[in-house]
C-alpha cells in the first residue's frame, strides 16, 4: 500500500493547481472502481438471469405501482391460461383485476355457474387455521400459488371453538374471528373460492407470541382433543353444539357471499364417533347441513362420505337436501378407482350430487397425480389436494418453485381447465 502510494505522488503534476486537480481525480477512480466492477458483474448476472428467462425488473410507467401477472402464461394445451379459460365459468374477472363469483348450482352430479356454464373446481388444501399457531401463508405466498398452479378454489380448515369464543391468535396480533375473515378475504382477492371446513373443536389457544407479553408455548396438533387430560367430551369434532353454533354463525356471516363453500365435518372418524351409533351420526350430519341451509340457503355443502356404501345398498336413507358435494379423502398408496370410488361418484351423480376428492396425495404423493388426475378428469368431479406446501420447494409461507409433484398438479389442472 505505501510503494502505491509513493507511486502515485510521482504521476501528480508538477503546478499546484495540476496537483489538486489531479489529486480530485484520482479520489474520483478510486471511489468509483468498484461501483463499476460491480455494476459490471451484477449486469452480467442479470443477463444471464434473462438468458434463463427470469426477468428481475418489469418496467412500468413512471407513477404506477408494479402488479403481478394474476395468472400463469404458459401452458402447452392452449395459446392463453387455461385458468383464464376457467374463469369464463363461475369467476368473472373484472377491468379493475378484482373478481365477482358466481353461485354455483349442480344438475346431473355436476357443477354450473349463474349462466349453466360447466364449473371445474379444482385447488389445494391451504393454512392451518384449525390447529398449532393458526398460520397462514400470507397474501404473497397465495398470489405466488395462484401463479404457478391452475387453480380456482382452496380447502381452509378451521377450529370451531376458536371461531365460537373469537380466541386471540397471537402470531397474528388479532382475535380469531377477524384472523378467518381476513385469510377469507385474501383468497377471494385471488379469484378463489373457499370452503370452509368445520375441523377441530379442542380447547387448547393457539400458540405463539404476541411480542406484547402474551406468550402461548403448546402448540395444539390437529388431535389434541385425544391427548387433552382429563378428556373433555366437548372438545371432540362430534360434539354437536360446538359445531352447530360455528355453522349457524358463519352461515349467516357468508349467506350472500357465493364464493364460501360449507364443509359441516371434517373426517368423522370412528374414535370420534365412538358411542355413537351410526344412524346417530346421520341425524348429526343432516343437523349440520340443515343448519347452513336455514341461514344460507344457496351455499353449496360438503358432506363426507363416511358409510356412503350403507347409504348405495339402502341401509341408511341418502341426504335429501339441494347442492350437496359429497366428500373424500384418499392416502392410499395402492388407490385405484375400483376400489370403491369409481361406484361412489356414480351414486353421487345418479342422485344429482357433486363430488369432490377433498384430500389426496400428502407430502409423498399417495396417491400420486399420475394416477388420481385421469380419474377426477373422466368423472368430471372436483379437487383439492392436501397440501398446497407439499407441492413446492422452500416454505409454504415464501415457496420458491414447484417441486416435481406441483409440476404434475399443475399440468394435469391446466390440462382440465384448457378442455372445459
Amino acid at each position: 500500500m505505501n510503494n502505491l502510494i509513493r507511486s502515485s505522488r510521482n504521476l501528480l503534476p508538477k503546478t499546484k493547481r495540476s496537483r489538486r486537480l489531479g489529486c480530485l481525480l484520482l479520489l474520483l477512480l478510486v471511489v468509483a472502481a468498484p461501483f463499476t466492477i460491480y455494476f459490471v458483474g451484477d449486469q452480467e448476472s442479470l443477463r444471464q438471469l434473462a438468458n434463463n428467462g427470469i426477468n428481475l425488473f418489469p418496467h412500468n410507467p413512471p407513477g404506477q405501482t408494479l402488479t403481478l401477472p394474476p395468472f400463469p402464461t404458459t401452458f402447452p394445451t392452449t395459446t392463453r391460461s387455461p385458468l383464464v379459460l376457467s374463469k369464463a365459468c363461475g369467476i368473472k374477472i373484472n377491468p379493475d383485476g378484482s373478481y365477482t363469483f358466481s353461485w354455483l348450482h349442480i344438475s346431473n352430479g355436476r357443477l354450473f355457474d349463474e349462466h349453466n356454464c360447466p364449473v371445474h373446481l379444482l385447488g389445494v388444501n391451504m393454512g392451518g387455521l384449525f390447529l398449532g399457531s393458526a398460520g397462514h401463508s400470507p397474501p404473497s405466498g397465495i398470489s405466488w400459488y395462484t401463479q404457478h398452479i391452475p387453480m380456482n378454489i382452496v380447502r381452509e380448515a378451521y377450529n370451531a371453538y376458536w371461531w365460537n369464543t373469537d380466541v386471540y391468535v397471537p402470531a397474528e396480533k388479532m382475535h380469531f374471528r377477524q384472523w378467518l375473515e381476513t385469510v377469507v378475504k385474501w383468497q377471494e382477492q385471488q379469484g378463489n373460492y373457499v370452503i370452509l371446513d368445520n375441523a377441530t373443536q379442542f380447547h387448547n389457544p393457539p400458540c405463539g407470541d404476541d411480542g406484547m407479553g402474551y406468550h402461548v408455548s403448546l402448540c395444539p396438533s390437529q388431535n389434541q382433543a385425544g391427548k387433552n387430560i382429563p378428556p373433555d367430551p366437548t372438545e371432540k369434532s362430534s360434539y354437536q353444539p360446538t359445531a352447530l353454533t360455528a355453522l349457524a354463525s358463519l352461515a349467516k356471516l357468508y349467506a350472500n357471499d357465493p364464493s364460501i363453500i360449507f364443509d359441516v365435518w371434517n373426517e368423522p372418524s370412528n374414535a370420534e364417533l365412538q358411542g355413537l351409533s351410526e344412524q346417530t351420526y346421520f341425524q348429526y350430519m343432516n343437523a349440520r347441513i340443515n343448519t347452513v341451509r336455514q341461514y344460507a340457503p344457496r351455499s353449496l355443502v360438503m358432506v363426507y362420505n363416511r358409510d356412503q356404501p350403507g347409504i348405495e345398498s339402502g341401509r341408511f336413507p341418502n341426504f335429501t337436501q339441494s347442492n350437496l358435494m359429497w366428500d373424500t379423502h384418499i392416502y392410499d398408496p395402492n388407490w385405484a378407482p375400483a376400489k370403491g370410488a369409481s361406484a361412489n361418484v356414480a351414486f353421487a351423480q345418479n342422485h344429482n350430487q357433486a363430488f369432490i376428492i377433498g384430500e389426496w396425495g400428502g407430502p409423498f404423493a399417495t396417491p400420486g397425480p399420475a394416477t388420481m388426475m385421469p380419474f377426477i378428469k373422466a368423472t368430471d368431479i372436483a379437487s383439492t389436494y392436501f397440501g398446497a406446501g407439499d407441492l413446492a420447494n422452500g416454505k409454504s409461507e415464501k415457496p420458491t418453485s414447484l417441486n416435481s409433484i406441483g409440476q404434475q398438479v399443475a399440468q394435469a389442472y391446466a390440462s382440465i381447465f384448457g378442455n372445459p
